[in-house]
């Protein structure tokens, strides 16, 4: 399974060592987007994407070849009978992804973008947010130069959130947008701590919750949220 890397912010982490109560109110929604990045990182390995994926484009826009960097191709599992020295060519990007054996929707041509995936704190009013961190090989073919002029001897690494946000330019899907349920896992979440609370503060007695989001999420929210 994928690990999620977890970071706070300096003033996070300064707040964490004076008053644990403001940090626990940081804490709780990194938490839940940690929990919401793992889920969504298991259904984007099934290929279940929020949003319909249109599939890898069959066509190269005036080109009259698809390339990519031969160690790109072999990073992303093409048969070496198909890469050159320096490249491999392909009919259209459609192509290339089915030599590696892309399923479409997946977005995982090497894996190496989904390792970056991260959550953070925003501010220290409660707020995350799940994005991309660090780099990663890209299908660059030539190397280029440095900022000295100097030739590279490999292709340059790209960001990942870059790649995240070339996936969402050329095929309008946000890879870590999260589905409608998913989002309802939240609001669920939020009615079992409202519950406790009041259980809490009042000693009242406290009906059955029946969540109507994902249930999956649901559990995995109040697992690691939830005082116990």
């Amino acid at each position: 399974m994928l690990r999620v890397s977890v970071r706070y912010t300096k003033g996070a982490k300064e707040i964490a060592r004076h008053d644990k109560a403001a940090f626990d109110r940081i804490q709780r929604p990194v938490r839940i987007m940690t929990a919401t990045a793992k889920h969504i990182e298991r259904r984007m390995r099934k290929g279940r994407t929020a949003t319909p994926s249109p599939g890898y484009s069959t066509s190269n826009r005036g080109h009259r070849h698809y390339w990519v960097s031969a160690a790109y191709a072999r990073a992303a599992g093409v048969p070496d009978f198909l890469i050159g020295d320096n490249a491999a060519k392909f009919a259209s990007s459609a192509a290339f992804h089915q030599a590696a054996g892309v399923r479409n929707g997946t977005f995982r041509s090497t894996g190496e973008m989904w390792k970056g995936l991260q959550v953070r704190n925003v501010g220290a009013r409660g707020a995350a947010a799940i994005d991309f961190r660090g780099s990663s090989l890209g299908t660059r073919v030539h190397p280029g130069r440095t900022k000295k002029g100097r030739l590279r001897k490999r292709p340059p690494k790209v960001r990942n959130q870059v790649k995240a946000g070339t996936i969402w330019r050329s095929m309008k899907v946000n890879v870590i947008q999260p589905t409608d349920d998913e989002t309802s896992a939240w609001l669920d979440a939020v009615v079992v701590w409202t519950a406790e609370a009041v259980h809490d503060s009042l000693d009242a007695e406290i009906k059955t919750y029946h969540p109507s989001g994902n249930r999956q999420l649901y559990k995995r929210i109040l697992a690691t949220t939830m005082r116990r």
